[in-house]
């Protein structure tokens, strides 16, 4: 059993999605539904999703909270000074 699922998006992506679709010999629904799927098996988005932020065309007007705020955790950790030394495990390997 199959269902519609409407969606809303600007025109601009939508065309762009549909000249991708047929360039690489997809039906869009068949794109959108694999993509579906794909969120259904990995348990949520595939992808890297990113917060819009202050410059962003999709930020621009909008206030950041905190959380959206680069290095607002500066200074809640500490990093050792040995980081990025060759670990004892791997010297036979250098």
């Amino acid at each position: 059993m199959t269902t519609q699922i409407p969606a809303v998006i600007d025109e601009a992506t939508k065309n762009q999605f549909d000249t991708i679709c047929t360039n690489i010999g997809i039906h869009p629904s068949n794109a959108v539904g694999d993509l579906m799927k794909f969120f259904v098996t990995s348990n949520g988005l595939p992808v890297q999703h990113t917060i819009p932020t202050i410059g962003d065309s999709a930020g621009i007007g909008q206030k950041m909270s905190r959380k959206e705020v680069f290095g607002f955790m500066r200074g809640h950790f500490e990093m050792a000074d040995d980081f990025d030394a060759p670990m004892e495990e791997f010297k036979e390997y250098m």
